[in-house]
Parts: C-alpha cells; structure tokens; sequence
C-alpha cells in the first residue's frame, strides 16, 4: 500500500441482502470496524449505486470493498467502469457475503466478511503488505462479468435460485439432474434444451449447431468444486472457452476432468481460448454472467475489458 497511510477506502453492500434484512443493526457495524478509513454505502437499486459510485471516483477512492457476491461484484465493476472510464480503476475486496462467491474462490479471498474486513482494516493500520491478485474482467454487451454461460450453464443455476441458492440445494438439483437425465424427466429436459447458433473465436468460425453449453470464465471455478477454466492463470488477457456440442451425456463423461481442472475430452467437446468470442443466432440470447440472468441481442460479442486487481484480507 501507499507509503503515506492507508488508502482512502468504502465498503459498498446492498441493503437487500439478505444478511443485512437479518442483521438491521450490520451496515452500523460495519462502520465501526472500519472507523475512519472510510465509510460504508448501501445503495438501494442500480441507479443509487452509480450515483455512489461517481462520488467516490470525486473523491479518489483507492480500495473498493464489495460487501457480497458474484452478481454484486459484477454490478460494481460494471459501475466503475463507468464512473471511472480510462482513469485507473481502484483495487478491489470481496467480503464473499453472497449467495455465490466463485470470483472469491478462485482467487483464494477467504474467511467470514466481517472478520475479513477487520484482518484488512488491522493490516492496513499497521501499514503491512496484502497479498493481490489480478484476473481480467469480460465485457459482455455493456456489462462486466468473470463467468459467461448458456445453455445448460444458465439453465442450471436458474433453477438453483428458484429452489433457495443453497450450497446443499446446488449439490441437490445436481443429483437430481443426472437421475432425470437416465429416465428423460422433465428437469433434464429443462435442463438440457441446447441454444442453436454460430460460435466465433477470433474471428474463426466453430461452426453453427445445437450447443449444449457454452462457457467462458477468467477465473478458475464455476462452483461445487468444478474448475473448468484452469489455463486463465497462465494466459493474461484471454478467456478460456469451454465448448460442449456433445450432448448432456458426454458432458457428464467429462464432469471429472471439469473437477480435476483439466481439458475436456470427449469428441464434440473442446476447450480453448480466445480474445474475442462472438455467438450469433436467432432471437435474443439467454445468458448468465456472474449468477446474474440476461436476455441479449441475437449476436452477442464478448471482449476482455482489463484487468482487475483485488487485495486479499491476510
């Protein structure tokens, strides 16, 4: 950190969650762990938090701390990248407070949010260096996400939400998914309905067919343990690409290479990477980016944005 004190920092969270709808009293709390830091902000919708967010760019805020999950993370980055444009974006923490904290995960943020921010806040008083970590962050038509999934991807953590977004739900509807897929049930069916379209990395076309799912990560995990995009470490700058034109059966031949971290390697499936990953078909496209659900244009592009740089709590 900077040799002239600690930085100048705001912990920003979501009124809704719900561990603050639990706990009326922790936004209080919150402020008292971090005293004269900085402050913390609850803003209540999209709006409220860009309007936060411009502020704190006035003000040169250097540490963003994101009192939630994935889909808060994402909802952040995507204002910052806004309110900051081409300046120098500020280094960010993750509280892993949310329904899903596969970003946290992968880059190894641990421990419970309140106690994570007083070992950051002691830390930092006493001027010590922090461990960091660096992943680029996706563009996804004027959004910015880690995880990028259709098809089944979506489909799946879809219906995870509908059942309560528990880790044991999540491990549930797994089981239940492959015991549907052996007699044809319903669950697999919605499950397992593929998007038709091209796939274009690079320039260079996949080919159009029914895809079972489409993945793109730049961070490691997808959740329940499974790593299906272990390369982003070595390869700054690209996306890992995980293609499954298979079929559900020969994804499910290849779940233990997923949580083992390696390549796919059943025919009709394939890992890659790429740069610039366009998926052009009809209607508008339905896709997940970071636990959040969105209805697209019929050609979604996706580029890499930058790199985002998080400060991990000792």
């Amino acid at each position: 950190m900077a040799d002239d004190g600690p930085p100048r920092m705001a912990v920003l969270t979501n009124p809704r969650a719900r561990r603050n709808r639990r706990n009326p009293r922790r936004i209080e709390s919150l402020r008292a762990i971090l005293g004269d830091l900085g402050d913390v902000f609850a803003p209540d919708g999209l709006d409220a938090l860009q309007e936060v967010l411009q502020a704190l760019r006035q003000q040169e805020v250097q540490l963003l701390v994101v009192d939630g999950g994935d889909g808060t993370l994402h909802r952040v980055l995507t204002g910052v990248c806004h309110a900051w444009g081409e300046a120098p974006w500020p280094r960010f923490v993750i509280l892993r407070s949310g329904t899903m904290n596969i970003v946290a995960a992968s880059i190894g943020a641990r421990g419970r949010p309140d106690q994570a921010l007083r070992r950051l806040v002691h830390a930092l008083r006493e001027g010590r260096s922090l461990a960091t970590a660096r992943r680029w962050a996706l563009r996804v038509d004027d959004r910015l996400g880690f995880i990028f999934g259709n098809g089944i991807v979506a489909r799946y953590l879809e219906v995870h939400y509908e059942g309560g977004g528990s880790p044991l739900n999540a491990a549930r509807l797994l089981g239940l998914g492959a015991l549907s897929a052996l007699v044809g049930g319903p669950l697999s069916r919605r499950l397992t309905r593929p998007w038709h379209g091209e796939l274009v990395l690079d320039g260079t076309s996949c080919g159009t067919r029914d895809w079972t799912a489409v993945a793109i990560g730049t961070v490691e995990q997808i959740g329940l343990g499974f790593r299906p995009f272990p390369d982003i470490a070595t390869h700054p700058g690209e996306a890992q690409v995980v293609q499954v034109g298979a079929g559900v059966g020969a994804l499910a031949l290849d779940l233990h290479n997923i949580l083992l971290g390696r390549h796919l390697q059943r025919p009709g499936n394939r890992t890659t990477l790429a740069t610039t990953i366009e998926l052009r078909g009809q209607g508008g496209l339905d896709y997940m980016l970071d636990g959040d659900f969105y209805r697209g244009a019929p050609t979604v592009i996706i580029t890499m944005e930058r790199p985002v740089e998080f400060v991990l709590p000792a």
